[in-house]
């Protein structure tokens, strides 16, 4: 009979990470092939939190996330994506080294004590926010190809060739300003985010 907490710890190394969001799905959906013929009931992680070890307590952990795992799928809450992962935003968005999983509780009904339990762990990915680099790189690309376009328009070439150049010119310009404005989104949601 299982009643105690299950965790594991990520410790990262280099600079702390923001963790904004989790994916997450039970390792397991059947039993081993060595369990086919053994009476055995499979239990699935169900009650499950982040922690963030927060430098304002001492370091302790602190809950970042809380979240359930249906047996049948995930809880209404969160965001079912590709093969089974499901998705939680993390509500407690703090930058640190330290992070935890906690499993608290199992899905399914205790089996009778004729038959084994098998725990099923899960798979879990962290993600931070982040920039797109193909983004950096087109803006980088737009902004030079607008100035050697400028640099070209000052050359006198007739006005129909002007005209089509200015045009064109407009064109890449207002494509790399509206990249700007992208890119520069994710700091000042960032910066916003920070000043909560």
């Amino acid at each position: 009979d299982w009643s105690e907490e299950v965790w594991c710890s990520f410790d990262f190394e280099g600079p702390s990470k923001k963790i904004v969001c989790v994916r997450v799905r039970a390792a397991g959906t059947r039993l081993p092939p060595p369990l086919h013929g053994v009476a055995a009931e499979l239990r699935r992680p169900r009650d499950c939190v982040l922690q963030v070890a927060d430098a304002s307590v001492g370091g302790a952990f602190v809950d970042a996330r809380a979240f359930t795992l249906n047996r049948e799928g995930p809880a209404a809450s969160s965001a079912e994506t590709e093969e089974g992962w499901v998705r939680f935003d993390v509500e407690r968005t703090n930058k640190a080294k330290s992070w935890r999983l906690v499993v608290r509780g199992y899905g399914g009904d205790a089996p009778p004590p004729t038959r084994t339990e098998v725990f099923v762990g899960v798979e879990l990915q962290l993600l931070e926010r982040d920039v797109g680099s193909d983004d950096l790189q087109r803006l980088h690309v737009l902004h030079n190809a607008a100035a050697v376009l400028r640099n070209l328009a000052n050359w006198d070439a007739g006005a129909t060739a002007a005209a089509e150049d200015a045009r064109l010119e407009r064109r890449v310009r207002g494509e790399a300003e509206r990249l700007e404005r992208l890119y520069m989104e994710v700091p000042r949601s960032l910066h916003r985010e920070g000043r909560r």
